[in-house]
């Protein structure tokens, strides 16, 4: 089965793809995420993702947002959680946007803070979100 893989390194994140991926289900397989291994939590036990892919009401929250919703523990520094969340009969741009936000204990949410080198504390360094596909097809 394909795999779509999106790299995620900054809190608004724009995604390029070689080609398009049309109508189909996608299933949300594994994430993983790497961090300062000194971050604590400051996620509370959660990241929130905003992708453009995910456009309709595939997820029904009473928390008034359309995110997709995975753990993030204290430690370690390199978390992979597996998945098994299934969107069906997506269109996925060769572009998108992913947005990643955190929540506070009063429940505001506010974007994540990425770095890159892996030296600030309480910051992300990359997260991965890896997605089967039913099918990949060269429509070229």
């Amino acid at each position: 089965m394909p795999i779509l893989n999106i790299r995620i390194k900054s809190s608004n994140e724009n995604i390029e793809l070689p080609k398009e991926l049309y109508a189909q289900k996608l299933e949300l397989v594994r994430v993983t995420i790497s961090k300062n291994a000194t971050a604590g939590n400051p996620f509370f036990g959660s990241l929130y993702f905003d992708l453009d892919i995910l456009n309709g009401y595939e997820i029904i929250t009473n928390q008034g947002n359309n995110m997709l919703i995975v753990p993030c523990a204290d430690s370690p520094a390199l978390q992979t959680y597996t998945m098994s969340q299934i969107f069906n009969s997506e269109d996925v741009r060769t572009s998108f946007n992913v947005r990643t936000y955190k929540r506070n204990l009063t429940g505001d949410y506010s974007f994540a803070e990425f770095d890159e080198t892996g030296q600030d504390f309480g910051k992300l360094i990359w997260v991965d979100l890896v997605f089967n596909v039913s099918e990949l097809h060269d429509y070229n």
